[in-house]
C-alpha cells in the first residue's frame, strides 16, 4: 500500500487526469511560446496523449515506491526523441510543468514527494544517451542468431524459419534456440526500434515470424513426461507484449509441466477463473510495460483471496521486473525471474522445499 502522500498524487492522477493534462499544457505554453505556432488540433491532440502517458507512468512510480520506474521511463523517451530529431527540451519543460500542476493540487508533502520522482527524473535526462545494448556478436549460437536476425529483418520469412529448423535437425538445443536466437533477436529488434533503425511495422513482423515458428515447434516441445504439476501463464490484463511468456511457459512444458497459457488481453477476474478450474500448482505473470504494474499486483491480490487458488506460488517476469529486481516483493509475488532458463530454475528450487524463491540466472544469455 502506498503511503498517504503517493496516494494522494495517485488519486489526483486517476481522477482527473485529462483536466491535469491540460493544466500542463496551457502552463506549458506559457513558458515556451515559441512552440504555440505548431499546436494545432491535431499537435495539441498528441501533446495531451504525451503527457496523459508522463502522468500515467509517473503514477505507477509511486504506487510501487519506486522513483527509479519514472526515471527510467523519462530516459527511454528521450533516448527515443533523439532518434527521431525531436526536442529534449521540451520533455524537460513538460516534466517542469507537471510538477507545478500537481503542486498546486495536492497537500504540500504530497507536492513535496512527487517533485522528487520528477527531478530524479530530470536528472536522467542528462545522462549520456546510449540505447540498450546491442545483442553480443559472441557466445553460444552467436552465427545462428545473427543470420536469423537477419533474415527477419530482411522480411525473408521461409529462410528465418529454415535457418531454425536445420539447426534443430543438426542438433541444436531447443532450449538454446529459444533463449539465444528467438529472446536474443526480440531484444535487438526492440533496440533497433528505440532506436529508430527500423519501423514499428518491421518490429512487429520480426515478432510474428518468430511467433509462427515457435508455433511450428510445439511438437519438439510437448514431448516431455508429465510430472503432474500444472501452470497457468498470462500477461497482465493490458499487456500486450505476449513472446516472453510464451517462451517461458514452452521451458516448463519442456520440464513436463501441464501449461495454460493465456496470453495477452486477459482479465484478472477470468485469469483466477482458469486457476481455479485448473487448479494449477503455479501462476506466471508477465510485465512489461511500467504501465501495467498496479494490473499486476491487482491479479495476484485476486489469486490470493480465491478458496481455490490461493495456495498456487506466483512468480513475475518481464522486463519492468529486470529493472528493479525486487519488485516481486511489492507486487505480493513469491518471486521473479529474469528468463525462461532461471524461471524454470527458481520453481524447482520451490517445489524441492524452500519456503521462497530464490533470485537465479540474472544474467542475460
Amino acid at each position: 500500500m502506498p503511503d498517504p502522500d503517493a496516494r494522494e498524487v495517485i488519486h489526483l492522477i486517476n481522477v482527473d487526469a485529462p483536466n491535469l493534462a491540460d493544466a500542463v499544457g496551457e502552463a506549458y505554453l506559457v513558458q515556451r511560446p515559441q512552440d504555440a505556432r505548431e499546436r494545432n488540433a491535431a499537435a495539441r491532440q498528441n501533446y495531451v496523449h504525451d503527457t496523459l502517458g508522463q502522468l500515467r507512468f509517473l503514477s505507477e512510480a509511486l504506487a510501487m515506491g519506486q522513483p527509479i520506474l519514472f526515471a527510467h521511463q523519462v530516459g527511454w523517451e528521450r533516448t527515443w526523441r533523439q532518434k527521431r530529431n525531436l526536442s529534449t527540451e521540451s520533455l524537460e519543460a513538460n516534466l517542469l510543468c507537471i510538477i507545478a500542476a500537481i503542486e498546486r493540487r495536492v497537500s504540500p508533502s504530497a507536492g513535496i514527494l512527487c517533485r522528487s520522482y520528477i527531478e530524479a527524473a530530470l536528472t536522467r535526462l542528462h545522462y549520456p544517451s546510449k540505447g540498450g545494448p546491442a545483442v553480443a556478436n559472441s557466445g553460444p549460437l552467436s552465427q545462428l542468431r545473427k543470420m536469423y536476425l537477419d533474415a527477419l529483418l530482411r522480411a525473408a520469412r521461409g529462410e528465418a524459419a529454415s535457418i531454425i529448423m536445420r539447426a534443430l535437425d543438426a542438433g541444436a538445443d531447443i532450449r538454446g534456440i529459444y533463449l539465444r536466437v528467438f529472446q536474443a533477436a526480440q531484444y535487438e529488434v526492440g533496440r533497433l526500434w528505440h532506436m529508430n533503425e527500423i519501423n514499428i511495422a518491421q518490429a512487429h513482423y520480426c515478432t510474428a515470424v518468430t511467433q509462427s515458428i515457435i508455433s511450428r515447434l510445439y511438437p519438439r516441445v510437448f514431448a516431455a513426461e508429465p510430472n503432474g504439476r500444472r501452470l497457468v501463464a498470462t500477461c497482465a490484463d493490458g499487456e500486450q507484449h505476449e513472446i516472453g511468456i510464451r517462451m517461458v511457459s514452452d521451458f516448463f512444458e519442456m520440464e513436463g509441466w501441464d501449461t495454460c497459457y493465456l496470453g495477452a488481453g486477459t482479465p484478472a477476474r477470468n485469469v483466477v477463473r482458469a486457476l481455479d478450474e485448473k487448479r494449477a500448482d503455479l501462476v506466471l505473470v508477465s510485465v512489461t510495460m511500467a504501465l501495467n504494474l498496479s494490473k499486476a499486483q491487482h491479479l495476484i491480490g485476486l489469486i490470493r483471496g480465491s478458496n481455490a487458488s490461493a495456495g498456487a506460488k506466483v512468480l513475475v517476469g518481464g522486463y519492468t521486473c529486470n529493472i528493479v529486481p525486487d519488485l516481486w516483493k511489492k507486487m505480493g509475488a513469491d518471486g521473479y525471474a529474469r528468463d525462461a532458463d532461471a524461471a524454470v530454475a527458481a520453481v524447482r528450487s520451490l517445489f524441492e522445499g524452500h519456503s521462497a524463491i530464490r533470485r537465479v540466472a540474472d544474467q542475460a544469455p
